[in-house]
């Protein structure tokens, strides 16, 4: 079914403003952005030449993981997109125009999202449509909170970085990425008291502590919300956190302050069960067996197993003694 995407409906519709990352003038101005329906099997949109609603693009989904776009405009023969570009548009979610010199020559923005549990990509494609030349940004966005800096993949005429002409769409969507996702190494340092980087800091000082002191930073006020919350644990006037795909965070509600005590090496083995035992919080895990955080002196101890039993389904105290899953016995100093 063919849908129409008329100019009335291009509403600027990304996601959380940038305000450190103001879009230039005059694609301010002009761009207009429409969500669409990624199962949908065609769609047209409508773009200016020469000031004039003079042209259409037509995008037509060609299976289930490429589509085709063709633009016309005027009396000139339609072009379409090269086929090295229809494999990448696998699920496109939002069209649009700009025009980014403000020369009332608007491009086709086409905006498409894809990936799975672990990360995601955002390709941000502008097609001219003169010759339906493209040039567009792949970013890719890693759903693991120690790696909140996004990688980005120049496509069509943007891998010629001396391609002066193209200094205009690249300004433009260099902008733009920040909309959907973009983050840069710089963009984290610059905001080091966001709780939002709380866990890329922890696993930058303590990723690779297998056995001794962890460098800790604390935030002012409670953690951050998280929908999928695994375990509470409550211990006096501190609360222990574990974060599905995620780690565990700490918040001491006599100071107002949380802290992050623990994370993965890998998302997919978040934290499964939280037990406190003698001066240890201990740490169940889906994939990496027991963290072992002293509470006294902060230090973390990574205990793995043979077998099944690094994937922790319980932790149970019995007689001073620790289990992991009914029957491995977990020795620890001070237990």
């Amino acid at each position: 079914m063919r849908r129409a995407v008329c100019a009335a409906a291009l509403i600027f519709s990304a996601c959380a403003t940038a305000p450190d990352h103001p879009l230039p003038p005059a694609a301010r101005a002009s761009l207009a952005i429409a969500s669409v329906d990624p199962t949908a099997e065609s769609f047209d949109v409508p773009f200016k030449q020469g000031g004039r609603s003079s042209g259409m693009a037509h995008i037509q989904k060609l299976d289930a993981v490429s589509h085709s776009i063709s633009l016309s405009a005027g009396n000139r023969p339609p072009c379409k997109l090269d086929k090295e570009f229809q494999g990448l548009l696998t699920r496109i979610t939002a069209v649009g125009t700009v025009d980014v010199e403000g020369r009332g020559d608007e491009e086709l923005l086409v905006l498409n999202e894809d990936g799975g549990t672990g990360s995601h990509d955002e390709i941000l494609l502008l097609v001219d449509p003169r010759d339906c030349g493209a040039a567009g940004l792949d970013i890719t966005v890693m759903h693991q909170a120690t790696h909140p800096v996004a990688a980005q993949t120049p496509l069509g005429r943007f891998q010629d970085l001396d391609d002066l002409r193209r200094r205009p769409e690249r300004r433009f969507l260099n902008v733009l990425k920040y909309r959907y996702g973009y983050l840069s190494q710089d963009d984290v340092e610059r905001d080091r008291s966001n709780p939002r980087y709380a866990y890329y800091f922890w696993a930058r000082a303590n990723g690779s502590v297998t056995d001794g002191p962890m460098k800790i930073r604390r935030c002012k006020g409670p953690p951050p919300s998280i929908d999928s919350v695994v375990q509470k644990l409550a211990d006096g006037a501190v609360v222990y956190t574990a974060d599905f795909k995620a780690g565990v965070v700490a918040y001491d509600e006599a100071k107002k302050e949380h802290y992050v005590l623990y994370h993965p090496q890998d998302l997919y083995h978040a934290p499964s069960v939280l037990k406190r035992a003698g001066p240890y919080l201990l740490i169940g895990t889906r994939g990496e067996g027991v963290a072992a955080v002293d509470l006294r002196t902060l230090s973390l101890r990574r205990l793995r197993f043979s077998g099944s039993d690094d994937d922790v389904k319980s932790l149970d105290i019995d007689g001073g003694k620790v289990y992991v899953n009914g029957t491995r016995e977990l020795r620890l100093p001070g237990l």
